[in-house]
């Protein structure tokens, strides 16, 4: 049931005026900010709703699979915009952050949107060229109660942070999409 209500809200988002979205091609490189290009490995769609900062990539539908870029985040500003909510709310980021202080501050971000039990694990350091850089994955609720689970690459560069988040729920989309999601992480080229 959920995966036509999906599609139908997002129909009736388009006809309203309320939502921007764009196809992305599986076969060219994407650059999604701060000088970092990515391979998109299947076909997306560039998803931009009103009143929300970041623009993200679907497969399936918003709530069903997400991929999300925060880059160029400089020292004091949040990691996302949340309506409503100040970046002293939220929480900033620091240049002087360690991998596990980024890994907190991003669990607390999705917390601030109202996640439940959010829970952040596997902090492993990776390489992306000659830049070094950490991917942990994270567990969660929606306040509906629908347990969701993400995982994230994030880069601290010339004093600044970019992390890219994939979010799905745990049944089905997560482990249907985590190859395609782990493909491009592994694609990810910095300018």
């Amino acid at each position: 049931m959920r995966r036509f209500a999906i599609p139908t809200l997002m129909s009736f988002l388009l006809l309203a005026g309320c939502v921007s979205v764009t196809g992305i091609d599986a076969a060219k490189p994407v650059m999604v900010g701060d000088g970092i290009t990515v391979n998109p490995q299947v076909a997306w769609a560039s998803v931009s709703l009103p009143n929300v900062s970041d623009v993200f990539w679907t497969i399936d539908g918003i709530g069903l699979d997400e991929l999300h870029f925060y880059t160029g985040i400089a020292p004091g500003q949040p990691l996302m915009k949340i309506p409503g909510k100040t970046a002293a709310e939220i929480g900033t980021y620091a240049a002087t952050m360690l991998p596990n202080d980024v890994m907190d501050l991003l669990a607390s971000s999705l917390e601030k949107e109202n996640y439940q039990t959010v829970h952040s694990s596997g902090l492993t350091p990776v390489t992306i060229g000659s830049h070094a850089a950490f991917r942990f994955n994270l567990t969660f609720s929606t306040p509906s109660g629908l347990e969701m689970q993400g995982t994230a690459l994030a880069i601290q560069q010339n004093g600044k942070l970019d992390v890219i988040l994939f979010l799905a729920p745990r049944e089905y989309y997560f482990a249907h999409c985590q190859p395609i999601v782990d493909k491009i992480f592994a694609s990810v080229q910095i300018a």
